[in-house]
């Protein structure tokens, strides 16, 4: 027994329930969209970077004055106060060793307590090439600048223990 929809030809999917059928262009198209939305906010991403300059950062390390290793170019007024910190005696010797290279060692005294590292101490940054090439006189690498006076001088040697200055390689 036929009727008049046996006659009807078939046309895919119908009604509400079922979606229509999607041809593969349609989802190449939407593939290629996509890949393309994100290659362009990449580059997009990239070049904003690239303005702003984000990650270059300086990675440069800061140098400080070169020491001073002539005791004439101190500037005016430079006087240096070497304190005994070790116990021993040592700055003794390591006013010496100043004296002997031509700085203007002003005091030799005993600190009020030991230490164990010897620190040269300076007063305000125009010093610093100063208190640099003292330390390098006695053989140390410590400086480190002070707000306070700490001697009545304007550089302060705190020997501390087990320092034994090398000769000064300045005349």
């Amino acid at each position: 027994m036929t009727d008049r929809f046996d006659g009807a030809p078939r046309m895919g999917r119908v009604g509400v329930h079922r979606s229509t059928e999607r041809s593969w262009w349609r989802w190449w198209m939407t593939a290629i969209v996509a890949a393309a939305a994100c290659v362009l906010l990449v580059v997009g991403g990239l070049g904003a970077l690239q303005l702003l300059q984000v990650g270059s950062v300086d990675t440069s390390v800061p140098t400080g004055p070169e020491p001073i290793t002539d005791p004439a170019a101190l500037p005016e007024g430079t006087t240096i106060t070497v304190l005994d910190a070790s116990g021993a005696g040592a700055a003794d010797a390591v006013a010496a060793t100043l004296q002997g290279g031509g700085w203007p060692v002003a005091a030799v005294a005993d600190a009020s307590e030991q230490r164990d590292a010897t620190t040269v101490y300076y007063q305000g940054a125009d010093l610093e090439a100063a208190a640099l090439g003292i330390a390098q006189a006695i053989g140390v690498e410590a400086t480190e600048v002070t707000d306070q006076p700490l001697s009545g001088s304007t550089i302060t040697v705190i020997v501390g223990t087990g320092v034994e200055p090398e000769p000064s390689s300045t005349p």
